[in-house]
């Protein structure tokens, strides 16, 4: 293609028009009396008349002018991807310099040869620089000497490097040779056309017959359900292995398998789960691995493989490591009652089994008496029981005045000595609060501001349960614990009358409504009809809590079902800042617990334990850490560990001292220090270097300035990146074509390489040159005449004509 035409002769122009005319009616004067059809004169006279033009037109010299790349002024960049998923398309089992098949051997030396044609016809126009990709980019003097063993195919970080290498250099093009499953989108697609340069992507084909067994995903859950079970997900897929059996193993830290399962295998494009669910026997970090091999081989496979699993294509996707992080207790429960009642002890007694989880009890077992005054001043205005005693002080009678409480499951003398806590540091200690039966005099105005405190700021989980002084009065409607509350509470102070013990109270039934049939917390059965059979076995209620209605935005889970027409809400949460907030307005779930003969059979016991763990479930702690992934090193690649650090009022806490002890995959460990961050108070950072494949964990112990110790965080992260990179086989055409499409380049097949240096020279260039060619020189001119003049003689000729 040409950019202009001009010509040479430009003022022969009228005098070869007129020639021209001239020619044409003297042609047309001969065809006009020949013995032909209208037809064939008019096809003899178009064909002899192009002739005419063509040669009348090369007597004007016609130039055409076009631009072109100079020649050697500007680089071309071959990019050959070096991971191992490129082995994918040589065969199972061979390296470069033994390639199993023809065809596999033929398309990769046509592509890796230093002296390949299309290489060389770039050479000859363009500066050519050679690079392979994987963990990093690097310049190759050959492509040759690649080993194809990188454990990450780093695309898009390797384009945007070459872009910046080649910012101040004339790039005509980068030639991709890739399989195109790159490890660093994400799932996300960048903009390519941001690099600046076209890239033409090369096409590979993937042998006929490879094999491959490979774990694709691995995903984990945990629920709330009792000792917080984890359900481990693996997704399965193969190639060439259709109607086998493979044996899918759960193995622990100590490589000692846990549960083990048998799938038979589908088809290529099949994807098939196998689910593990299992309770770890350890609370705090832990790695897992997923395993998978044919059923015949399953004992030998991943340390001896026999023939027929060599026939695989690669064993490094064979396996999939996840981290299970359980927490590290004990997680630390306020109970405040007003009158001891046995809800306290159900509660207690479920907790009991949970070695995570400490119940820290205040129960009020008398209210403080009312100071008498008289008008009679001789009369003690100290309660009038100790009237009359002078042997007892003052400051002793002022002790009757106040509550008595009693203390279960403190750590020390001195905790909740005072009572109910008055400061954040005390209270923000405990991770969730429930309060049973308590009126709203029991909290002076201070302790309600810091009960808001707890749950908008700290996180913590807040439960109220239902009892004869909870959530009453018109005074409680307007107060701070009301506003925590995701129910209106009922402004009447004196119990309805389903709470009069005098009267008959009528009986309600506990059901989940639809949306606490979402919430596995709530259920004590692993099956929908076991479920729903042991909500039939429950005891009917006698004790509900009225309410003036549900706040906007709250959820309610469970309904008491007082007859057919008549329902009310039963238990009801809400998220409150950072925190959650529940209430049970039912006062005597105790029932269900006397209807068994075994206590640890009892559904009460078990759905304490799950709804205290629901609680507790996303409260932050003092110390927090996780694992940030940061690029490549020359050694390998880096993590960084990001440890938090809270006071005891959370408030982020700067001079402590964090001691991280790391311990690699191969259980090794190592000691280092974590240093202050620059990105926000409070955030220490130490960075890691991260070789070896596999589980890594991280144990801080934060001291302060002082010396004593604030608390310890834990974190594990896996590193797999060979697992990451075999993930998916084959070549990914929608990359390639989107990098082609956007850089404005064009996918090549392998086929068509010698095209290639043309598709260069057509497109812009950052260096071009302005090339004129004299076009009645080309070929294609001098034969269209002749191919013009030919026709018009064989029709004169076929018809008799001279």
């Amino acid at each position: 293609m040409w950019d202009r035409l001009v010509f040479g002769q430009p003022n022969w122009l009228w005098g070869i028009v007129a020639v021209g005319c001239l020619v044409l009616i003297l042609l047309w004067f001969s065809y006009r009396n020949a013995q032909l059809s209208f037809g064939l004169k008019f096809l003899a006279f178009t064909l002899k008349s192009i002739a005419i033009a063509l040669a009348l037109i090369c007597l004007l010299e016609p130039l055409v002018a076009r631009q072109r790349p100079r020649p050697q002024s500007n680089f071309v960049a071959v990019l050959l991807d070096n991971s191992q998923s490129m082995q994918a398309m040589l065969g199972a089992d061979q390296t470069l310099s033994t390639i199993a098949g023809k065809t596999a051997a033929d398309q990769w030396n046509a592509v890796i040869a230093s002296d390949a044609h299309w290489q060389q016809r770039i050479i000859e126009d363009f500066r050519l620089r050679r690079y392979r990709f994987g963990n990093r980019l690097e310049a190759v003097n050959d492509l040759a000497s690649l080993d194809l063993t990188d454990n990450q195919t780093s695309l898009h970080r390797s384009l945007v490097l070459l872009s910046e290498r080649f910012r101040d250099r004339p790039l005509a093009g980068v030639v991709l040779v890739s399989d195109g499953q790159a490890t660093d989108l994400s799932g996300s697609s960048p903009n390519w056309a941001g690099l600046g340069f076209p890239v033409y992507p090369i096409r590979l084909e993937m042998p006929q017959g490879t094999k491959d067994l490979r774990v694709s995903g691995l995903t984990m859950r945990q629920s709330d359900f009792e000792a917080a079970p984890v359900t481990m997900i693996a997704s399965i897929q193969s190639r060439g292995y259709k109607g086998r059996s493979a044996s899918i193993e759960l193995v622990d830290a100590q490589k000692a398998v846990v549960l083990t399962q048998t799938l038979k295998l589908e088809g290529d494009s099949a994807t098939q789960t196998v689910e593990f669910r299992f309770r770890p026997e350890e609370s705090g970090v832990q790695g897992y691995q997923v395993r998978t091999a044919l059923v015949e081989n399953a004992k030998s496979t991943l340390s001896s493989p026999d023939v027929d699993q060599a026939a695989e294509l690669t064993l490094l996707n064979n396996f999939r490591s996840q981290v299970v992080d359980r927490g590290r207790g004990p997680y630390r429960i306020l109970y405040v009652a007003g009158r001891p009642n046995w809800e306290h002890k159900f509660l207690r007694r479920a907790l009991q089994e949970d070695d995570e989880i400490q119940l820290v009890s205040l129960i009020r077992i008398a209210k403080k008496e009312p100071k008498f005054s008289f008008r009679d001043s001789k009369i003690d205005s100290a309660n009038p029981l100790f009237s009359g005693f002078e042997d007892i002080s003052e400051e002793e009678k002022e002790q009757f005045n106040e509550p008595v409480f009693v203390r279960l499951g403190v750590s020390d003398t001195t905790q909740l000595q005072g009572g109910f806590p008055k400061t954040a540091d005390e209270l923000f200690s405990y991770q969730a609060v429930v309060l049973d039966d308590l009126e709203l005099e029991f909290f002076t105005a201070d302790q309600q501001a810091l009960l808001r405190q707890f749950v908008s700021f700290r996180g913590g989980g807040l439960l109220f349960l239902g009892g004869q002084e909870s959530m009453r009065g018109k005074g409680f409607r307007e107060s701070v614990l009301s506003q925590l509350l995701p129910v209106y509470g009922e402004a009447r102070v004196s119990p309805s009358e389903n709470m009069n013990a005098k009267s008959s109270p009528p009986t309600f039934q506990f059901d989940l409504t639809r949306e606490g049939w979402l919430q596995p917390f709530l259920r004590t059965s692993d099956t929908e009809p076991a479920q729903r059979k042991s909500l039939a076995a429950m005891p009917s209620l006698q004790v509900l809590n009225e309410s003036g209605g549900v706040k906007p935005g709250a959820v309610v889970l469970a309904n008491a079902m007082i007859d057919e027409a008549s329902i009310a809400p039963a238990l009801v949460t809400q998220r409150f800042g950072n925190g959650r907030t529940a209430v049970l307005l039912i006062g005597d779930m105790w029932r269900w617990g006397l209807h068994h003969e075994q206590a640890n059979q009892a559904p009460l016991f078990q759905a304490w334990r799950q709804m205290i763990r629901w609680l507790i479930a996303d409260v932050p702690r003092s110390i927090t850490m996780r694992a940030e992934q940061a690029s490549e090193t020359a050694g390998g690649h880096t993590a960084k560990v990001l440890i938090e650090v809270l006071s005891l009022n959370f408030q982020s806490m700067d001079n402590v001292d964090v001691q991280v002890v790391l311990t690699k995959p191969d259980g090794s460990e190592l000691n280092g220090k974590a240093e202050p961050s620059a990105r926000q108070s409070g955030l220490y950072e130490l960075p890691v270097m991260t070789i070896d494949e596999g589980v890594y964990k991280a144990l801080a112990t934060v001291t302060a300035a002082d010396g004593s110790v604030v608390g310890t965080g834990q974190v594990g992260w896996v590193h797999e990146p060979s697992a990451t990179e075999l993930q998916t086989l084959g070549s990914n055409s929608t990359v390639l074509n989107e990098i082609a499409e956007q850089t404005g380049g064009k996918v090549v097949d392998v086929g068509n390489l010698d095209d290639l240096s043309l598709q260069l020279a057509d497109r812009p260039a950052p260096i071009s040159e302005t090339k004129v060619e004299p076009l009645w020189h080309s070929s294609w001119v001098l034969g269209l005449i002749l191919v013009c003049l030919s026709g018009e003689w064989w029709i004169r000729r076929k018809n008799g004509l001279r």
